[in-house]
């Protein structure tokens, strides 16, 4: 039962996992695991043609393309709030959530749209150069990659700051609590920049032979669940922090990581797993054959009581 934070017995945990997958066909759903229960089909009742899932805290939102509209699902006591906002003439194939804003990216149309969060007003629209494909809000800046570019968004003054230009369309955009990592893949060959937060530039660039790596945003440990580090995917096997994961596998072909709750969701001879770091074997697993694209965690206060 969720209850109030000031409660002295409660405790934090992950609540809801959800994961934005790919059939081979190009059709998107959300995978959902809740404690003992996976929803292959999360939000399918509300959302028509699924484009793109982001979320924080406790609110979380999903576009629909084929209505062009993002439908805002917020979590309360015992309840949840489900609104719907028009995104005009945008179509909202990928989504990122700041404080005041949720940023709309419109992929075929090359556009950007930033709606007021609260009441789903749109503040402003403008078109870009190049095609949007990620999202990640940090430092009160939104970072929008467009193919081999990234674009730093000022979300008060919803003013671009910088264009940051790679040789390599980007594959990933991660945050840790004092920096940005950017993936980029050419030849056949990943590599791993690292963005000054203050200057919007590229600080190093570097090859890099893993085939994945998913940094925490965490860097101390508050509820006593979460981890620090990174965690590697390196020819079909996970390593956290140096140290092998999971030594039974190596046939291991995406990742993602619930850090707060220290448990791997993984792809692995035609599933989809769930399993905590300290554990022997997986907890949860559904069949899959798609692409895992993303990944959102929901976490929440419940009582012990």
């Amino acid at each position: 039962m969720a209850c109030d934070r000031n409660d002295t017995n409660f405790r934090m945990v992950t609540a809801e996992n959800y994961f934005l997958a790919q059939e081979m066909n190009g059709e998107k759903h959300i995978i959902s695991f809740s404690k003992d229960k996976i929803n292959p089909n999360w939000a399918s009742t509300e959302v028509g043609k699924i484009g793109d899932i982001c979320g924080e805290n406790n609110a979380y939102w999903v576009s629909d393309i084929s209505d062009n509209r993002v439908i805002g699902t917020f979590y309360g006591k015992n309840s949840r709030d489900i609104k719907g906002y028009p995104t005009e003439n945008v179509i909202p194939h990928i989504l990122g959530v700041g404080d005041k804003y949720v940023l709309v990216g419109d992929s075929v149309n090359n556009k950007l749209l930033f709606m007021n969060k609260k009441n789903g007003k749109v503040e402003a629209i403008k078109t870009i150069s190049k095609k949007p494909s990620h999202i990640l809000y940090k430092f009160e800046k939104f970072y929008v990659a467009e193919e081999n570019e990234i674009e730093v968004y000022d979300e008060q003054a919803i003013a671009l700051r910088n264009t940051i230009i790679f040789r390599h369309n980007i594959t990933h955009l991660q945050a840790t609590p004092v920096a940005i990592f950017v993936n980029s893949v050419g030849n056949d060959t990943l590599f791993e920049a690292n963005i000054n937060i203050f200057e919007n530039a590229i600080r190093t660039n570097l090859r890099k032979t893993y085939q994945q790596i998913t940094y925490s945003p965490y860097n101390r440990v508050v509820f006593g669940t979460e981890t620090e580090g990174n965690c590697i995917l390196n020819k079909g096997k996970l390593i956290l922090n140096n140290v092998p994961l999971f030594a039974q596998r190596d046939s291991i072909s995406h990742l993602e990581m619930d850090f707060f709750q220290s448990n791997a969701f993984f792809q692995a001879n035609n599933n989809f797993y769930q399993q905590n770091i300290n554990d022997s074997i997986p907890s949860l697993y559904t069949p899959f054959t798609g692409k895992i694209l993303k990944a959102v965690y929901r976490q929440d206060y419940f009582s012990e009581q």
